[in-house]
């Protein structure tokens, strides 16, 4: 997407430096000069936590940072600090922009790598039902290496494993494989890491970090 000329996002994401962009990064320039002799710049900020969450939610639905950089002329330093948690206020500005960006499932990178917590989470739960890795790793595609390293965040996941754990989760969140030796070792691994089942997550909730989940009540 291109930003329409004489704005500060058309210099910044496009770097247009036509005579319009110019003025418009300059007169930004100044304003932040200003409110800053003023003592008012630290006014104008907002808690970060709420555009995190929001990132992180473009993230994991495979929009990357470079992505959110292009089209909110956001800078990668700005944004790096944010999920970073390095940042615990924003300007209000930088705020706006970056929840103004909404884009559609058809913009995501099938290639960008996310490690949010739901991928794990989805793992975990299945493997408390007794779904041994093997047999997740032979359902999904993958290794078994690669399906460990995911269960124990040990790594991230592109958007299209996202979307494979998503739909096999989906199909197999509340079935139970045949007993084996296989499935009561996944159950007994699962319940000593204190992995919490699918009843346990509110589906909305599962690639939230901040929560934490419900408490665990069904019987082992």
């Amino acid at each position: 997407m291109t930003h329409p000329h004489g704005t500060q996002e058309a210099y910044t994401s496009d770097r247009c430096r036509c005579t319009p962009c110019r003025q418009a990064h300059n007169q930004a320039a100044r304003e932040r000069r200003k409110q800053q002799a003023y003592g008012r710049y630290t006014l104008n900020k907002r808690p970060s936590t709420k555009v995190l969450d929001h990132i992180n939610k473009l993230r994991a639905t495979g929009i990357t940072l470079g992505q959110i950089h292009k089209q909110t002329g956001v800078s990668m330093h700005t944004l790096g600090r944010i999920t970073l948690q390095q940042s615990t206020t924003i300007q209000a500005t930088t705020e706006k922009r970056i929840l103004a960006y909404n884009p559609g499932p058809e913009h995501a990178n099938p290639h960008a790598t996310t490690n949010t917590p739901g991928t794990a989470r989805r793992l975990q739960a299945l493997q408390y039902n007794g779904w041994d890795q093997d047999t997740l790793a032979q359902k999904l595609g993958l290794r078994r290496s690669h399906v460990w390293k995911l269960t124990h965040q040990k790594t991230g996941a592109t958007h299209t494993i996202n979307q494979r754990i998503k739909t096999l989760y989906n199909q197999l969140w509340d079935q139970h494989p045949a007993p084996s030796k296989n499935s009561n070792l996944a159950r007994t691994i699962a319940r000593r890491n204190g992995w919490l089942p699918a009843l346990c997550w509110d589906e909305e909730h599962l690639d939230d970090p901040n929560h934490k989940g419900y408490a665990k009540d069904i019987a082992a």
